[in-house]
């Protein structure tokens, strides 16, 4: 039998008055663990969609795989706005080969095509031997009039080759 306590507002059971203790107290912890697992689900879910914004394009062209990391525009050009590219050059083949700003180009919505402008370079990716299986990055850059739309990048297979094999939307 459990013991009856005379308390200021009338008599208590104790083993009541534990099991209502105990209930709140299981309440309360539900409430902390739920609440505790919405920050960090919150957390998980902000930190996946700042890596899904990350710009992230890739083309294969012949031996060679672009991959570009980072996508700048600049309307401070004196004829036009500046693209710069970052790019990661892999090289999948089996023989060395040369890299240079030539085996990319942009083409815009109206079919202009566009070379590499080498007065807005930084750490350039041009005129180096690239060993098979690795990859270099650097920046590259395009200047092209203000009105340019549509902007496609072009993959060259080698510095030497007339065709390219796809392209991609920037």
């Amino acid at each position: 039998m459990s013991q009856i306590h005379n308390g200021p507002n009338g008599p208590k059971d104790y083993k009541t008055e534990l099991k209502k203790g105990l209930i709140r107290g299981g309440i309360v912890a539900a409430i902390l663990a739920v609440c505790v697992y919405l920050l960090f689900t919150y957390e998980d879910r902000s930190a996946s969609s700042k890596k899904d914004q990350k710009y992230y394009k890739s083309l294969s062209a012949g031996d060679m795989t672009y991959f570009v990391t980072k996508y700048e525009s600049d309307d401070s050009g004196a004829t036009g706005k500046i693209i710069t590219l970052q790019v990661t050059v892999k090289n999948d083949g089996k023989n060395a080969t040369l890299i240079g700003r030539e085996l990319l180009k942009l083409k815009d919505g109206e079919g202009r095509i566009f070379n590499a402008s080498n007065k807005w370079e930084r750490n350039v990716l041009t005129g180096q031997s690239l060993n098979p299986g690795m990859k270099v990055s650097g920046y590259i850059s395009f200047e092209v009039p203000f009105d340019a739309k549509g902007l496609k990048l072009q993959a060259f297979s080698s510095i030497h080759s007339s065709t390219f094999p796809g392209e991609i939307r920037l």
